[in-house]
């Protein structure tokens, strides 16, 4: 009678494993598995308004983000630029957290978002295990908004936005512009106008009007005050768990 050896064929990400009666044991079944992640960034953000807004932007491919994956004991990290390299590698029986994060902290213009996100996980063996990261904005959004108050009593307005960096945004009341930059910044604002009844140009002296908060977007208000319109009203915006930046009154050119 012929005997006859059992061969087995498995496949596992595309790569067939053979196995017979004299075959070592596979990685899987020595205490090791794997992980499969997804990266969902989060583009939702606290408007300092009590409120939730999205950010004017695309959200950021999950291919982009970087990926760093390490245990508790530090014995095991791994690291990869781009998430789209990541290979599912086997990893031993533990703990673990996953970090993804898009984008330089130190970097302060219109694109300069910064995402991260962790999440602890737990690799078992002969399995793999889903996780998902929801990255979240880390620096600050600032945009800026006239009332309608003030586009009536000034015309040709311009607005610089200085951070503590000393990087300088320009702004206008139709710009519609967002720019990011790092959380904890000190922001200054100054700028000129037109007086719309008289055509005399006035001066806003730089004033430092508060500081970004993290994961927050900001929009700077300006307003002109009703009495006479010879103050410009600042806000930050507000919200009770973040920041309060009370309004500034900024007096203009005595003289115009």
């Amino acid at each position: 009678m012929k005997k006859y050896s059992l061969i087995a064929a498995i496949w596992w990400g595309g790569v067939a494993l053979l196995s017979g009666c004299s075959k070592e044991p596979s990685a899987e079944a020595d205490g090791m598995g794997r992980a499969d992640f997804a990266c969902l960034p989060d583009i939702a953000v606290e408007e300092m308004t009590r409120a939730t807004a999205q950010l004017p932007i695309e959200v950021p491919a999950a291919a982009d983000f970087k990926l760093t994956v390490a245990n508790a004991d530090g014995s095991y990290s791994e690291e990869y630029e781009y998430f789209r390299d990541y290979d599912q590698p086997l990893m031993k029986n533990g703990e673990y957290v996953a970090t993804f994060s898009l984008g330089d902290p130190d970097a302060e213009n219109s694109t300069a978002y910064c995402f991260e996100g962790s999440t602890a996980f737990k690799v078992t063996a002969n399995r793999t295990t889903p996780v998902t990261v929801r990255p979240k904005l880390t620096n600050s959004a600032v945009r800026l908004s006239t009332t309608e108050w003030f586009d009536n009593y000034y015309s040709s307005a311009e607005f610089t936005v200085t951070t503590a960096s000393g990087n300088s945004f320009h702004f206008t009341p139709t710009s519609g512009q967002t720019i990011f930059v790092k959380a904890g910044t000190t922001l200054k604002f100054k700028g000129s106008a037109v007086k719309a009844q008289n055509g005399v140009e006035v001066t806003f002296p730089e004033t430092a009007i508060g500081t970004a908060a993290a994961s927050a977007l900001h929009t700077i208000t300006v307003d002109a005050s009703k009495a006479g319109g010879g103050v410009l009203i600042l806000s930050l915006g507000t919200e009770e768990d973040m920041m309060e930046v009370a309004p500034v009154e900024i007096e203009l050119n005595p003289e115009a």
